[in-house]
This record gives structure tokens, sequence and C-alpha cells, in this order.
């Protein structure tokens, strides 16, 4: 897979396919760009669009950091990928930690987004998403990824999925967190003080491009509401709240066609404008 050097230190890893007005795929918090492919969206959208798809630095095939980084940084990075592909401008799409920071980029580099997808997104991180993730920050630092990989997944996918699909939901758990080119309990942890630190709830009113902001119903990382406080204050905001079976923080994964056919007729439509 190619490499960019998008600053002195720092190599991301990407992949990018297709023709057409560009799309860039901002995965959640240390992740690679494995989401994309695993739910068919990447391919889906290569049919249409020059669709980009990278690592988060510290994870993948991206360059491991060893102090400390912010979301400045992550804004950074992603704007200097764009440079490096020569990409003017895109449709953005960001999952979790990597909506927040397609809001970032939106804000502060306005000229570069065409229009914005965010999945299991949020304004700010309140009270209760604050001990979530001081959980979270205990469970990186202070247990081995196969611990905090097993763990991880009650937050991620819904219960049915963990019931019925178990032997998929332990291999998701290895490849994410165990497996050649995981993240370090580093990454981890600097995407926790990310996370902790997010709140954009008094500029998002500024945001002036077509966006969709896609929920789940039973997403025990990111409540839906905290999706419809967004679509709320960006300007002419879409909000889909997806319900029932599946409709977990990975809903892009248990309800992968609806997710994937909503973002393709949201860009259709923003491509048109």
């Amino acid at each position: 897979m190619p490499l960019a050097e998008v600053r002195p230190g720092v190599t991301l890893g990407f992949a990018e396919a297709g023709e057409g007005s560009p799309v860039v795929l901002l995965p959640g918090s240390a992740a690679d760009r494995g989401i994309w492919f695993g739910s068919g969206l990447f391919d889906r959208l290569s049919q249409q669009h020059r669709t980009v798809a990278f690592d988060w630095r510290g994870a993948g095939e991206s360059s491991r950091i060893d102090e400390p980084y912010g979301a400045e940084d992550l804004v950074e990075d992603v704007v200097h990928l764009f440079k490096h592909l020569s990409i003017p401008s895109a449709h953005v799409v960001g999952l979790s930690q990597g909506s927040i920071i397609a809001q970032r980029v939106a804000l502060d580099h306005p000229s570069l987004v065409t229009s914005l997808v965010l999945l299991a997104t949020w304004p700010k991180t309140d009270a209760s998403m604050e001990k979530m993730l001081r959980i979270w920050k205990a469970l990186f630092a202070e247990h081995p990824p196969s611990v905090y990989g097993d763990a991880m997944l009650w937050w991620l996918f819904s219960p049915e999925f963990l019931e019925e699909q178990a032997d998929v939901a332990a291999e998701v758990a290895r490849v994410a967190f165990e497996g050649e080119g995981t993240p370090a309990p580093h990454a981890h942890l600097q995407a926790v003080e990310i996370s902790r630190a997010h709140d954009l709830s008094a500029r998002l009113a500024s945001i002036s491009v077509p966006t969709l902001v896609v929920s789940g119903e039973e997403d025990w990382t990111v409540p839906w509401r905290q999706g419809r406080a967004v679509a709320a204050a960006v300007p002419e905001a879409q909000f889909q709240l997806l319900t029932g079976r599946g409709s977990s923080h990975l809903q892009l994964l248990e309800r992968s066609a609806e997710v994937t056919d909503a973002i393709v007729e949201f860009l259709t439509g923003s491509s048109t404008q």
C-alpha cells in the first residue's frame, strides 16, 4: 500500500481507488482504514468517486509517534494528506473520533470540504462520556491488548451481535487490537485525551457545507441524542437515526447496506448541488 509523508516524521498509510469527485474517509480513534473495506463502503464509493482511506498516525502502516499529540495534529495530518494527493476539496466522511476531526477540518479549513458525513458524532464530551473515557484510559494504561480489546466490544457492537456472532466479534477484537499493525497503548491513550477535550458546540453553526449525521439508537459509546444535537447545530444538516437491531456504534458493520445506501444517496445529491 502507498505511503504519504505528510509532515517530517509522520507518514500515513493510505489506499485510493476510483475516479470522480473525491471522498476522504476518516476512521475512528487510533484506527486503520480497515472498517471502510470490511463494511464495503470503500468499494461502493469508488464506483463513483475518487475514494481515499488512510490509517491514523499510530495505526496500520502509519508512523508510530511517541510524543503526545492532539486534535490539531490530526487535522494537520489530514490537511497535508490532501496536499500530498493534490485534492483541492473533498466530501469528508468521519466515523466516531474521525467525525470530530472532520468537524474541525470543516471549520478550520472550509475550502477543503465539499460536504460532511458524520457517523456516531457528538458536539461536546459531556459528563457521561467523560466517565466512559476514564474507564477506557484505565483499560489502555493498565491492561494488555487481549483484555482491553475484548472489553471494547461491549461499547462497539449490539448485544445481539455479541451473542450470535461471538466468533466474529472475537476476531474483530484480535484484528483491531492485537494483530499486526495495531496501535500501541500510547496511541489509544492519545485518542482518549483527544475525545475528552472535544467541544465544538459553540462553533458548529459556522459549518456551511451540506452535512449528513447518522446515529444509532443502541450506540452505547455516543448516544444518538449527541448526533441529533450536532445536526440541530449545523445549518440545514440532515439527521438519520437507525433504530432497533444492529443500531450500534459500529452500525456501519452491523447495518452496512443501509448506512452505505444513505451515504451514497447523500453524496450523489451533494455532488449535483
